[in-house]
């Protein structure tokens, strides 16, 4: 996975006078769609949970994005075990790529207490938190709880 010490915020006020660029490569075709962090990380939650309740991890897996569509991801890695089940998804960013495409996007489930709730909490490569808990932003939380089920 990868990792760091956070992520800093860049504007740049930029002006660009494409007319000097008649070799500018256009593509013939549309770009090929990728897929964000969270749709993986929800994509590798639902697969960690199906292999918790039944003991096998699927090889595939089926979430819905938030428009409404459903997408599938294949599993990249599993571990199963009695008491947490372990889940991977290879980021796929498409053709137009970020430094996180080819990250391996991994989610652990465990059973909690009765009446606990769901828990997010930080992993390895999760980046900066100023507090204990989950590193995603609050509102990919819901994302992730409603969709993995």
């Amino acid at each position: 996975m990868r990792g760091g010490k956070g992520y800093k915020s860049l504007q740049h006020d930029m002006d660009f006078d494409v007319s000097d660029d008649a070799d500018l490569e256009v593509p013939d075709k549309p770009l090929r769609r990728g897929w964000t962090t969270g749709a993986c990380a929800t994509a590798a939650t639902r697969a960690a949970c199906q292999a918790l309740v039944s003991g096998d991890c699927p090889d595939i897996v089926e979430i819905e994005l938030p428009g409404g569509n459903r997408v599938s991801f294949a599993v990249a890695m599993s571990e199963v075990g009695a008491e947490a089940a372990t889940a991977g998804v290879v980021k796929d960013a498409g053709d137009d790529p970020d430094v996180t495409h080819g990250a391996l996007v991994k989610a652990t489930v465990r059973p909690g207490r009765p009446g606990s709730g769901v828990v997010f909490m930080a992993g390895e490569g999760s980046g900066p938190s100023p507090s204990r808990g989950c590193r995603c932003r609050p509102a990919s939380r819901p994302s992730i709880r409603c969709r993995a089920r």
